[in-house]
């Protein structure tokens, strides 16, 4: 049993359940037999299942939805038209550096580089290192799973081998724990142990290879360096550019209470920062629009919330804030926090979402590690920040193809797999109702020209998909509330 069959069958379970307006204790009927169905699978199949969670589809599509925490006399939901605009440049490459003032460079999901492509990995870093003075980058996030398999020593070592570029160049940075960063044990499907993790970690703490190699003591005497979590499993790092500090807070996968508690010190320690916060697991995306057959709209994209994390994909940590609650109650909360970058899913997809003082909170999702050949091709995201006209322009590059990615560039292999997702599943897909519907549709967008076209259209015309877009930030306003 792989993860796309789970996933399609929970969908038909979801629309199910939307049918028959279910109840609380049809939810947790569903919930005890995912239990039973879990425990059921011999390990391998387990691991299969946290393996093509990942790399499930590479991006998504569906309209915009905007979260209200402020008012509550609002709707929870609104739709692209009245969110905030996104100006989006295909091909442009900006060469001009007065057009910005510095870069901060987002390194995706770099697992299957570590894994089997450590030259990819190393041409990465060594075009930021190359690039650092001419794209003027000040500093460098990772989004999560820097490899593959935690509990590989090779793997750490071609992570490395990477890394330490930067430090030997003198760039600034930081890492956020994904969840094949952590110790891969038997049964930890779901979990993760950390009440032991600190800095030297003992055996028992999940994430004790991360640590062990970015944690606190990789970057003692590094000024730009504030600190670490008692768990040593998040951390941030700050610079000040023109008066105006910046400040990067990079938290575990699936962060628990006393990370938040953490990181609010941090944030009441700097209150001054604009802060930009990277974690591993938080949108998802996978290529579902309110214009497909239903029930497929049921899982358009968005963050995390309980129903995805119970039906498709659980919590990686013990005692773990899904995703959707830790915006709902803790980033819309914090007023500092402008950006949130993730990982994690196979996706390019951009929503943006308003905080407690009715600023914007931009989300960025990008991970390409299931595409073909080396597990990501090299891409890489440049955001190029302009301080006073309060803007940031985000680009994709790579340095392997040396070359600029540019919009609806994923157009094909969304095709690919919507052809391979409808042929694999289509026995499921017969139990739908209205299949006739649904197979009518499916073959108009997959067998000619003008259908990809139009489904290209379906997931790539509102622009939160791209890969080169410009976004409005007022840097000074994100201020913690009176």
């Amino acid at each position: 049993m792989n993860r796309v069959a789970l996933l399609f069958a929970l969908t038909v379970l979801l629309w199910g359940l939307a049918c028959s307006s279910s109840s609380n204790s049809q939810l947790e009927d569903i919930n005890s037999r995912m239990d039973s169905t879990l425990e059921d699978l011999p390990l391998d199949d387990i691991a299969a299942l946290d393996d093509t969670a990942d790399s499930f589809l590479e991006d998504g599509s569906q309209e915009l939805i905007l979260v209200d925490t402020v008012d509550v006399n609002q709707s929870d939901t609104m739709d692209a038209d009245s969110s905030l605009e996104v100006s989006a440049d295909t091909t442009e490459v900006i060469e001009d550096p007065n057009a910005y003032d510095f870069t901060v460079v987002a390194l995706p999901d770099t697992q299957m580089y570590a894994q089997s492509h450590p030259e990819v990995f190393l041409a990465q870093i060594q075009w930021i290192v190359d690039h650092a003075e001419s794209d003027k980058i000040l500093f460098v996030t990772h989004l999560g799973d820097i490899v593959d398999s935690g509990d590989s020593a090779e793997q750490w070592v071609n992570a490395r081998a990477a890394m330490d570029l930067l430090d030997e160049a003198g760039i600034p940075y930081g890492t956020a724990m994904g969840n094949h960063d952590r110790n891969q044990t038997e049964g930890d499907l779901g979990k993760g142990a950390h009440s032991t993790c600190q800095a030297p970690p003992p055996a028992t703490c999940c994430g004790r290879f991360y640590i062990e190699n970015f944690g606190p003591q990789r970057y003692t005497d590094r000024p730009w360096y504030g600190g670490a979590s008692p768990s040593a499993l998040s951390n941030y790092e700050f610079f000040t550019f023109e008066g105006q500090e910046f400040l990067f807070l990079h938290l575990t996968i699936d962060p628990w209470v006393e990370e938040l508690e953490w990181a609010d010190d941090v944030l009441a320690a700097h209150p001054d920062a604009a802060v930009s916060l990277s974690t591993h697991r938080y949108l998802f995306d996978f290529r579902m629009t309110a214009d497909m057959p239903d029930p497929i709209p049921l899982l358009k994209a968005g963050r995390f919330d309980e129903l995805v994390v119970t039906l498709v994909q659980p919590l990686y940590m013990s005692d773990g804030i899904i995703p959707e609650d830790l915006f709902q109650d803790w980033i819309s909360q914090r007023p500092q926090i402008y950006m949130v970058q993730c990982g994690h899913i196979d996706a390019e997809f951009y929503q943006v979402s308003e905080n407690v003082s009715s600023l914007p909170v931009h989300e960025l999702l990008v991970d390409f590690q299931s595409l073909p050949d080396t597990g990501g091709d090299g891409w890489l995201r440049l955001l190029r920040y302009n301080v006073g006209a309060g803007r940031i322009r985000v680009e994709t590059y790579s340095p392997t193809l040396e070359r600029f990615r540019e919009n609806r560039e994923g157009c094909d292999f969304s095709v690919e797999l919507l052809v391979e997702y409808f042929a694999d599943f289509n026995d499921l897909i017969k139990t739908m109702p209205d299949y006739d519907v649904i197979e009518a549709q499916f073959v108009a967008w997959t067998s000619t020209p003008e259908g990809e076209e139009e489904f290209c259209d379906l997931i790539y015309d509102q622009g939160w998909r791209d890969s080169d877009f410009t976004f409005d930030v007022a840097f000074s306003a994100y201020r913690p509330q009176p």
